[in-house]
C-alpha cells in the first residue's frame, strides 16, 4: 500500500510539473506575441527620419531615436507621443563609438531586443563638392568614411550579433543611388563611401542568418508634399520594403537639381585644388 501511495504521489508530481512546463511555455509564447517590436533610428532628422519613426510607430513599433542634438530629439519624442507613438531619445554622436555603445546599452535596457535598425544621417553638406578623379585624395575618402561609413558599421555592430542569435532582424541603410547609378561622377568620394554600405548589406544577406539587410537609395531632394520625395511617402515605401523582407536595394528617383546647385557652389569653392 505504501509503495502504491509513493508511486501515486510521484505520478502526481510528474503531472503537475508537466502542466507547469506547458503553462510556462504558453506564457512565454503569449509574452512574445504581446511584445511590441523596436525600431532604432541612427541619425534621425526632422524629415525622413521623423517620418520613418512615425510610420513604424503607427504600425505598432516602439521607437528609439539617436542623434547628437538632444533638444531636437526631445521635440521629436513629444510630437510622436502626441500621435500615440512610444518613443525615447538617446543622444549620441555617431562618430564617437563610446557614445554609440552607451546609447545602444540604454536602448536595450529600456526596450529590449532591437528588431529593426535604420541608419540615415545626411553626410555633411561640406562633402558635396566636386572632385575630379585625378584629384581625389585619400583625405577626401577618410573624411566621408569617418563621418558616414564607419559610423554605419559601428551602429550595426551594436545589433547584428543579437539579431543573428535570434535568427531574425532588419538593418536598413539609407543612402543615395551613386553605387548603382553614378549620376554625379564628380562626387567619387560619396559614391565610394555609399558603395561600401551596399556591399556590407549584401554580405550580411549572404550569410543567410535570418537577418535582412537593405539599402534604401534616394536619388533626389526630400521635400514635403512632393509627388515622389515627400518624406511620408518615402517612409511608406521603406516600410513596404521592410515587410517584404527580400529586397536588397530600393531606389527612389526624384528631383536632383538642388544637388546640382550644391555642386556648382562646391565647384566654385574647389577651384585651384591641386
Amino acid at each position: 500500500m505504501r509503495k502504491y501511495l509513493q508511486f501515486a504521489f510521484i505520478l502526481s508530481l510528474v503531472k503537475v510539473s508537466g502542466i507547469a512546463a506547458i503553462a510556462a511555455e504558453d506564457s512565454l509564447e503569449m509574452n512574445s506575441a504581446a511584445r511590441k517590436p523596436v525600431l532604432a533610428i541612427a541619425g534621425v532628422g526632422p524629415q525622413l527620419g521623423f517620418s520613418i519613426a512615425d510610420k513604424f510607430g503607427q504600425e505598432g513599433f516602439r521607437v528609439a531615436l539617436i542623434s547628437r542634438n538632444k533638444d531636437s530629439l526631445d521635440e521629436y519624442v513629444t510630437k510622436l507621443g502626441e500621435k500615440g507613438v512610444e518613443a525615447a531619445a538617446f543622444p549620441a554622436d555617431l562618430t564617437k563609438i563610446d557614445q554609440v555603445e552607451r546609447a545602444f546599452t540604454e536602448i536595450k535596457d529600456k526596450f529590449g531586443q532591437i528588431d529593426v535598425l535604420e541608419f540615415s544621417p545626411t553626410p555633411p553638406l561640406s562633402l558635396f563638392r566636386s572632385i575630379p578623379m585625378a584629384q581625389l585624395k585619400t583625405d577626401d575618402l577618410m573624411e566621408i568614411m569617418n563621418t558616414y561609413t564607419l559610423p554605419a558599421i559601428g551602429v550595426t555592430n551594436q545589433v547584428l550579433s543579437g539579431m543573428i542569435e535570434q535568427g531574425k532582424g532588419t538593418i536598413i541603410y539609407t543612402t543615395g543611388d551613386s553605387p548603382i547609378n553614378p549620376v554625379f561622377p564628380e562626387l567619387p568620394h560619396l559614391g565610394m563611401a555609399m558603395t561600401v554600405l551596399h556591399d556590407y548589406a549584401k554580405r550580411i544577406n549572404a550569410e543567410k542568418s535570418g537577418v535582412h539587410a537593405m539599402a534604401f537609395c534616394i536619388a533626389g531632394f526630400i521635400k514635403a508634399n512632393d509627388e515622389i520625395m515627400d518624406p511620408y511617402k518615402l517612409a511608406n515605401r521603406l516600410y513596404e520594403g521592410y515587410k517584404k523582407g527580400t529586397d536588397q536595394e530600393i531606389v527612389i528617383k526624384g528631383d536632383l537639381s538642388p544637388f546640382e546647385d550644391l555642386l556648382a557652389m562646391g565647384q566654385t569653392k574647389n577651384e585651384g585644388r591641386e
